[in-house]
C-alpha cells in the first residue's frame, strides 16, 4: 500500500461503544477537528471532538487504507476556518458559517441539534431543530457544557435539515 499524506485516526470516546474516524485538520490541546468518516472511504462533514474523552487514538491498516482510496479519489483537505478555543466561540463560528450544529454528550445514540441561545455558567441552552426542518424554541433543556464529546457541522443530514428550514419559512 502506498503511504499517503493524510492523517487519518480513529478515537475510542469514553462511554461510546463506537469510535470516530476522520482526516485530522486540526488539533491543539483542547479540540481535535475532523473531516468525519462515518463510513469506510466517504467523507461526511466535520466534527470537532473534545480531546478530554479522548480513550486511544488509532492509526493503523484500516486509517491507512482509508486514507489510501481518499488519496485515490482526489481527496483533498478543505480549508475551515474555525478557531478551536472556547466551546461557545466554536458554536458561535460554526452557527455564522454552517448555521446549524448537532453535538453529543455521554449518550452516543443521542444527538441534539439547533442553534445556540446561550452558554451561562456550565449550561448550554440549546433551540431545538426538530426532523421536520421547524425549531422549537419552547425547548429549554440545559446540556452541561462539560459533558459534550462531539460536534457535528456541515455535514449531508443537517444540510438537510437546513433545506426544510429554508422551505419551512417559504410557505
Amino acid at each position: 500500500m502506498k503511504a499517503s499524506k493524510l492523517k487519518i485516526e480513529t478515537f475510542a470516546i469514553k462511554d461510546w461503544n463506537d469510535p470516530v474516524s476522520g482526516v485530522i485538520l486540526e488539533e491543539n490541546k483542547d479540540w481535535i477537528l475532523l473531516n468525519e468518516i462515518p463510513t469506510d472511504y466517504e467523507v461526511d462533514g466535520f466534527a470537532i471532538l473534545n480531546k478530554k474523552f479522548i480513550t486511544e487514538r488509532i492509526s493503523k491498516k484500516f486509517e491507512k487504507k482509508n486514507a489510501l482510496v481518499l488519496s485515490l479519489k482526489k481527496y483533498s483537505k478543505p480549508k475551515v476556518k474555525i478557531k478551536l478555543s472556547s466551546l461557545k466561540s466554536i458554536l458561535k463560528a460554526i452557527e455564522k458559517k454552517y448555521e446549524i450544529f448537532q453535538f453529543q454528550d455521554q449518550l452516543e445514540n443521542s444527538v441534539e441539534i439547533g442553534v445556540l441561545d446561550e452558554i451561562e455558567n456550565d449550561a448550554l441552552h440549546l433551540i431545538y431543530l426538530k426532523a421536520n426542518g421547524k425549531f422549537d424554541k419552547k425547548y429549554t433543556y440545559e446540556y452541561d457544557v462539560n459533558d459534550i464529546r462531539k460536534i457535528n457541522f456541515d455535514t449531508n443530514y443537517l444540510n438537510s435539515l437546513k433545506l426544510l428550514v429554508k422551505h419551512s419559512y417559504k410557505k
